[in-house]
């Protein structure tokens, strides 16, 4: 049998796994040559090399992240061994050796030493299968892999561990990513060297180290490893197949000497209801070749490693809807039957595997495959950065069907090695017995070790290429005159109908409608025009997705689906996630999701859905199509899946993107791969229906196809001149002309070609884009990810991608607090150095297609003054900064879910409490002018209808307040108030107190003390908007409650400010002050807002919007030219197209 690690490329790729050297092994796989990569391709499959290659041909993208140590699972690692005069040979895995009888070398004795003397045995290089993390890793991390003895005990390999960090770190911050037994290895080293594991943390919080993310880590055991101790396991009965010297108990007593083994016993301190404690009694084992003394320190391995160290800083991927064991009941001394669950990977259930406070994600993935999932692929680096992602699952997934109370089980009913192992086994065997039998080749030889290790280094990934080299069919035994030889039984793929519909969706016939949506963005497009139809109106007003987006009940956060009735029909509503964000791993996501959600509704055949994620400057239509019957796949194949769904529609309202949507369904009918494991039977022609719209550039396709069809062969014929007039009056536009020319000569030849096909291979463009109507908000988020910037935008015509930024954040701390409370002669120099630094020269006329504007940041970039950000360059004719431009707003971007909002109500059933001056006199915090506001206000406010609860100035030492007729503003009364609810609307005037070194001091002042976040934890139902014209009480809190920085997208334990606890309440919209304000103008724009936000009666309701009220209190307080730049300090942290009332 030869061996295939002899050849040149082969050696060269394994030699750079094992020194860690990833940019050499890189180097190694371009220069494997046709025959090794078929080699390789054995061991990965046909897909798994290709991802491969690709994760290889990035290469590093900019500076790097920090350090990343890589640790296999278990048996990830090759073993050598090595004799007496320094000669090393591969014994794991190799084939060839173990079927001579070579795995004997492997034997430990009872203090972990090689038996028998004098061979030692040392690590190799890691699997091929993590080359796939590797590679992924080093596109933006310095990555190194550590290759350990999986049959050591688990402390030695902590050490080691801890050897490598030191070394290879020199005090710099690193992470861990650990597979499978990698994790353990990894939670044993923090336990033993707490001042290493300390050292890898980033000091400046920037996501650099500090890190361990797990990958179906068995943290609690798993009964894997039980199967394997009493034989039964798959790998285990496969050796004992192949090797010629080890059957039986001799190949146990090898197997059963490894030290870990023991340490992977189910923890006895997990209750599951079953006999595994009992697995730590020497009696339960029968006649097996268990060692004692490796039970006993088995236990107290488990009970060592059951505490949980740092948990914030352990991070856990799960896979899911794999048969696992899960339980254990002893029928007999040595013999077990187990229970199985879809709640684990196939090796680790969720009872044994996740650890309780550690941040769990979830992917639905086999133990083995879980290093090169491309979903895990696509999140390894926010994970490690940032400690949360969006390309896997935050939350379980609710299982896809009811399964009864599973029975106990012998391990030969669910322990099944596949056939073609089965073949390529006794071949093996068979050729190792007798001479002259055929011997495996190296490409079979090399698939044979890479199925036999599956469960635990990945499944090869293939496209269709034979596993086995044929051989002649087995003789066709007659019986009763009749031919009968084997029946093949290939399981059937969910057969799914495809049509493209070129039409309006509402005018598609359907059961369920489709549409994506964006967290925190008003239904547009496609959204807005089921919306209407749900509704029943056009009106803004009246629009029920729109309403329920407002309100925060429909979150859109990505995979999450509602749905809404219509009529007899059904209107799907699947969040995308943050805009710029959404890519094919998360569509695939979301059309999994989205069909989980469609099959558990009855009698739905037909789903209508618009390609999701299509629009411009996201997702090519290829990618989409692509992504979207990729996540179909997912869903329907599989078993526990009964969904009626058989024709999915996609709707396309443009004519040329219909056709390229057809002849991409059509494309991958054809490579029958990008569909998964569903059969898709496309439609043969485009379905047209109401509403179909032909742009200028398909109108101008069309007839420029239909002329050349019509000029048929002759060269000098009127229709062929008519082209030739057509041509010559095109806008000169890149090679336009080239390419028509081409492709009309090629369609003249073949008259019957399909007119609307080939104009829309012509890809026309006349003239910019489409025009937004400025009826939506345009957004741009600002996101700190470690010493990153992320930037993204959607407007109503395109969405711009999330993208870094490589600023020294030092320097935008720096502009924030020279742009606190400026000179308004400083205002344009500082809004245009604002500019220059954050926002990328292509956002530019992203930004202008506003007003409306949302600014969506975290609680960093929150502190930016976004307001007097240039909108132009300097020296234009109209206001430089944004904020006197047009209607701007914030949106905070929070990882917590703030309960609803309720409905507006009319402005004569408006309630308000209104809360002026409660500052102490006697320590000199009152304010005169603060008590002039909150009467104004108060007044305004009643004349327009609302009901107002008025409170004003400290209770003096009787308990009455300054002002004659009107309550005193004190803590307990203003708490009543909030904490029973029924406010619309909260306005504080007074004195404000954020001091950055002590979070929990982040409230309002009132005699007697602050009003902070603690006191409102109780309000069950906050005010819709909250006005806060005091101090400094627009500023959020960056820091958690053990005095941490706030990670991105993880501030699940923020301690916030007292604006965001109103948000965590329920607050829509919130207005404060980034700095101190002056009296008169706080009165003057309090004036100017409310005035215009609720307009006086028979006064028309041009101004209502909360974007439009604050455009003009600014501008107003601007050109009064009296109080520098307050306009500016005054943010607005909402929708700046809702409003307070409805009409």
């Amino acid at each position: 049998m030869p061996s295939y690690r002899n050849r040149p490329g082969l050696a060269a790729f394994d030699r750079a796994l094992a020194a860690g050297d990833v940019e050499a092994a890189r180097s190694a796989l371009f220069a494997l040559t046709p025959p090794e990569r078929e080699i390789l391709a054995a061991q990965l499959g046909d897909e798994g090399l290709a991802r491969l290659y690709q994760s290889a041909r990035r290469g590093r993208r900019g500076p790097t992240l920090g350090r990343v140590i890589v640790l296999p699972g278990l048996m990830g690692t090759q073993l050598d061994s090595v004799d007496a005069g320094g000669e090393s040979d591969r014994v794991w895995v190799n084939l060839f050796r173990i079927l001579t009888g070579r795995l004997d070398e492997l034997r430990l004795s009872l203090d972990g030493a090689p038996l028998p003397p004098p061979h030692t045995v040392r690590t190799a290089s890691i699997w091929p299968v993590y080359a796939h993390l590797l590679l992924e890793l080093q596109t933006r991390w310095q990555t190194r892999p550590f290759p350990f003895d999986w049959r050591l005990d688990v402390d030695q390999s902590a050490s080691a561990l801890a050897d490598l960090v030191r070394s290879w770190a020199g005090g710099e911050p690193v992470h861990l990513l650990a597979h499978s037994m990698g994790g353990l290895v990894a939670r044993r080293f923090i336990q033993l060297h707490p001042d290493v594991w300390r050292s890898m943390q980033d000091p400046a919080g920037q996501g650099r180290g500090g890190r361990l993310v797990m990958l179906g880590t068995p943290n609690r055991g798993s009964f894997a490893i039980v199967l394997a101790l009493s034989g039964e396991e798959k790998i285990v009965k496969t050796l004992g197949k192949i090797s010629l010297f080890h059957k039986g108990v001799g190949l146990l007593r090898t197997l059963d000497s490894f030290h870990a083994s023991y340490q992977h016993l189910p923890s006895p301190r997990v209750d599951l209801g079953d006999d595994h404690v009992r697995l730590f009694e020497a009696a339960s084992w029968g006649t097996l070749p268990v060692t004692p003394e490796l039970i006993a320190r088995g236990r107290a391995f488990q009970e060592a490693i059951y505490p949980i160290v740092d948990p914030d800083r352990l991070l856990y991927v799960a896979g899911y809807d794999q048969d696992t064991p899960t339980a254990v009941q002893i029928e007999a001394p040595g013999r077990f039957i187990y229970q199985i669950t879809t709640d684990g990977d196939g090796r680790v259930p969720h009872a044994l595997g996740l650890l309780e406070g550690v941040k769990t994600f979830w992917v639905r993935e086999a133990h083995g495959d879980l290093p090169k999932n491309p979903n895990v692929l696509a999140a390894v680096h926010d994970l490690l950065q940032a400690g949360a992602t969006t390309a896997l699952e935050s939350r379980k997934p609710p299982r896809r069907g009811l399964r009864a109370a599973a029975p106990y089980l012998p391990p030969r009913a669910f322990e099944v090695e596949a056939a073609v192992v089965e073949q390529l086994v006794s071949r093996a065997a068979t050729a190792g017995r007798r001479r002259g039998a055929p011997a495996l080749s190296e490409v079979e030889a090399a698939r044979l070790e890479a199925l036999m290790l599956r469960d635990y280094t990945g499944t090869p990934l293939d496209t269709g290429r034979p596993l086995v080299a044929s051989s002649p069919a087995p003789p066709a035994r007659v019986e009763r005159g009749r031919a009968r030889g084997p029946r093949p039984r290939a399981a059937r793929r969910p057969r799914l109908r495809v049509e493209v519909v070129w039409g309006d969706i509402t005018k598609a016939a359907g059961d369920v409608y489709a549409v994506g949506h964006y967290e925190g963005v008003l239904p547009q497009r496609a959204e807005r025009a089921l919306d209407e139809a749900v509704s029943g109106s056009s009106k803004r007003r009246h629009l029920v997705i729109t309403d329920q987006t407002r309100r925060g009940i429909l979150r859109g956060g990505l995979g999450d689906v509602a749905f809404f009735p219509w009529g007899r029909r059904v209107v799907a509503v699947a969040g995308m996630g943050h805009a710029g964000t959404f890519g094919e791993p998360e569509l695939r996501r979301l059309a999994r999701n989205l069909t989980w959600a469609v099959a558990g509704l009855p009698a739905v055949r037909t789903i209508c859905t618009v390609l999701i994620g299509s629009g411009e400057g996201t997702l090519e239509v290829e990618q989409a199509v692509r992504a979207l019957f990729l996540g179909l796949g997912d869903a329907l194949a599989g078993a526990e899946v009964e969904s009626r769904i058989r024709l999915v529609r996609i709707v396309e309202k443009e004519l040329a993107r219909a056709h390229r949507i057809r002849d991409t369904v059509e494309e991958i009918r054809r490579a029958d791969a990008g569909a998964g494991p569903i059969e898709l039977a496309p439609a043969s022609k485009i379905r047209p229906a109401r509403g179909g719209a032909i742009s200028a550039e398909s109108g101008l396709a069309l007839l420029l196809a239909a002329a050349a069809q019509a000029s048929g062969s002759p060269v000098r014929s009127a229709a062929r001149k008519a082209v030739g007039i057509l041509m010559r009056a095109l806008p000169r536009q890149d090679d336009l002309p080239a390419r028509l020319v081409k492709t009309l000569d090629a369609l003249g030849r073949d008259r019957k070609s399909d007119l609307g096909r080939v104009a829309s291979s012509l890809r026309v463009r006349l003239g910019p884009a489409r025009v937004p109507s400025g009826a939506v908000a345009t957004r741009v988020s600002f996101v700190r990810a470690g010493d990153r910037i992320r930037v993204a935008a959607i407007t109503e015509t395109a969405t711009v991608a999330e993208r870094d930024l490589g600023v020294d954040f030092a320097l935008v701390q720096e502009l924030v607090a020279r742009m606190t409370d400026p000179l308004a002669a400083r205002l344009d120099d500082l809004g245009d150095l604002l500019r220059r630094l954050l926002l990328p020269a292509d956002f530019d006329d992203k930004v202008r297609e506003g007003p409306p504007l949302v600014f969506e940041v975290d609680r960093e970039m929150a502190r930016v003054h976004w307001e007097m950000m240039a909108g132009d360059e300097a020296g234009g004719p109209t206001p430089l900064a944004l904020g006197l431009r047009g209607p701007l707003a914030r949106q905070l971007r929070t990882a917590y879910s703030p309960p609803p909002a309720p409905a507006p109500r009319p402005a004569s059933r408006l309630r308000a409490l209104v809360i002026g001056d409660p500052g102490d006199p006697g320590q000199g915090r009152s304010l005169p002018g603060a008590r002039r506001e909150a009467q104004r206000v108060a007044d305004l406010l009643r004349s327009r209808g609302a009901d107002v609860v008025e409170l004003v100035g400290a209770p003096d030492a009787a308990g009455a307040g300054p002002l004659p007729g009107i309550a005193p503003a004190t803590r307990i009364d203003v708490l009543h108030h909030l904490l029973t609810g029924g406010f619309d609307l909260l306005h504080y005037c007074g004195h404000g107190d954020f001091d950055a070194a002590e979070p929990d001091r982040a409230g309002w002042v009132f005699k007697g003390g602050l009003l902070t976040s603690r006191e409102l934890e109780g309000m069950e139902l906050a005010p819709r908007l909250v006005v806060a014209n005091a101090c400094l009480s627009g500023l959020t809190s960056a820091v958690t409650r053990t005095g941490t920085a706030v990670a991105v997208r993880g501030e699940t334990d923020l301690l916030p400010g007292l604006a965001d606890e109103f948000f965590r309440r329920g607050v829509r919209d919130y207005v404060g002050t980034a700095w101190e304000v002056n009296d008169e103008g706080a009165i003057l724009f309090a004036e100017t807002f409310y005035d215009s936000v609720l307009p006086a009666r028979g006064r028309p309701p041009a101004d209502v919007t909360y974007g439009q009220a604050m455009l003009k209190a600014r501008r107003t307080l601007a050109a009064a030219g009296l109080y520098e730049a307050l306009w500016a300090a005054y943010q607005h942290y909402g929708d700046p197209t809702g409003s307070l009332v409805f009409e």
